[in-house]
């Protein structure tokens, strides 16, 4: 059995940043997605309507990370 080998610096310093940014993200969907349900308990508390109905909402949501997402990936090939 052969002894694990040691990565050099600049990899564990390169595989720390990559987890840090992942860190970063994960906390940015979880305060998002807490301070939604918030807003949605605070709602249902005082009996308000949603501004938006949910299936509209989640579709026009959904066409605006797709239109991104679309932008993004084509940006290489328009210049």
């Amino acid at each position: 059995m052969q002894a694990a080998r040691a990565l050099p610096a600049w990899q564990c310093l390169s595989a720390f940043k990559a987890d840090i940014h992942l860190l970063d993200t994960m906390n940015s969907y979880l305060l998002s997605l807490a301070g939604g349900v918030l807003i949605g308990i605070f709602y249902a508390l005082l009996r308000v309507r949603s501004p938006a109905p949910p299936g509209i909402a989640l579709v026009g949501l959904l066409g605006m990370v797709l239109g991104e997402r679309a932008i993004s990936a084509l940006t290489p090939y328009l210049g």
